[in-house]
């Protein structure tokens, strides 16, 4: 029987100033989607969705290894950070076997 490695990450960012939700949602936007598209991947903004400095995107990542699960996550937090569209302040992530 095969194993199921499933890797969570939560990426909190601290946002340029803006004056608006929509902004921010732009920001938003093309940062989940940009990263949905150089990887294979769920993600999504999940919580802070009102505040304008902040802005929290979760990620999901599966496969049947624990060391590309890693590694991947590592690639994510370093594409993040190379998009220059928010500044990462923290970012946690797990990685579970089934």
């Amino acid at each position: 029987m095969g194993v199921m490695v499933v890797g969570v990450l939560q990426i909190t960012l601290a946002l340029p100033p803006t004056s608006s939700l929509k902004a921010k949602r732009s920001v938003m936007r093309k940062l989940v989607s940009r990263t949905r598209n150089r990887f294979a991947i769920s993600i999504a903004e999940v919580d802070e969705l009102d505040n304008l400095s902040v802005g929290v995107i979760g990620v999901a990542v599966v496969s049947n290894s624990r060391r590309f699960v890693n590694s991947l996550i590592d690639q994510i937090v370093e594409s993040v950070d190379e998009l220059e569209l928010a500044r990462i302040a923290d970012h946690q992530f797990e990685i579970m076997n089934y």
